[in-house]
């Protein structure tokens, strides 16, 4: 009986210790009160809405400025180089038939045209600009174009500078069997030509191998 009379007392203590420290916790106040803004804080936040009002104000204040047109320098022609009014119109494809076909050639030489060019086309592009280079034509361009020139020189013989700027070499079609000028390179800048010729106009050189 001791032993239990013993145990219900220390049961009894513990809980009016319970009791009292939850009537402790119960009546300490809660700490509700705000943090007190210091005069730094409060300073820094009325710049901020200083700057964004000012910047907002600036904003409609001021319109978006026009965008400034860029002056584009025209190129100019050098005095008595002017293009024809009749060279200025875009040249017109030649519709190609079996009667205008060969109206440079003859119909012997637009065969021998065509076995020209099968055959220089197996030589290298530094053999055929030799051999233009030897003949003073032009040696820019594809192969093709290379030999196409030098199939024509071996036909009909060199083509020599033009008559009319004294700088550039025409370039034969053998469609329309005209001559056209382009122009030359000088020393600063191209000088256009578009001058145009007929087979009488123009005097071939004979052609070297």
């Amino acid at each position: 009986m001791s032993k239990t009379r013993a145990r219900s007392q220390t049961v009894d203590k513990k809980k009016s210790q319970i009791s009292r420290n939850s009537k402790k916790i119960q009546k300490q106040p809660k700490n509700t009160t705000k943090r007190r803004t210091t005069k730094s804080e409060a300073t820094k936040a009325t710049r901020r809405t200083t700057r964004a009002k000012g910047s907002a104000v600036e904003r409609e204040k001021s319109p978006t400025p026009p965008k400034k047109k860029v002056a584009t320098k025209k190129r100019t022609r050098r005095a008595g180089h002017e293009i024809p009014e009749s060279v200025k119109t875009p040249i017109r494809a030649i519709k190609v038939t079996k009667g205008n076909i060969t109206r440079g050639y003859t119909p012997e030489q637009y065969t021998e045209y065509k076995k020209q060019v099968k055959e220089l086309q197996t030589k290298s592009n530094a053999e055929l600009s030799e051999i233009l280079k030897k003949n003073k034509q032009v040696q820019k361009g594809t192969k093709a174009d290379m030999a196409s020139r030098v199939a024509d020189g071996r036909i009909l013989g060199q083509i020599p500078k033009c008559p009319e700027c004294k700088g550039g070499r025409p370039r034969f079609d053998f469609r329309s069997a005209m001559y056209l000028c382009p122009g030359f390179q000088d020393l600063y800048e191209f000088v256009p030509c578009h001058k145009r010729f007929t087979m009488d106009e123009i005097k071939r050189k004979p052609w070297k191998e």
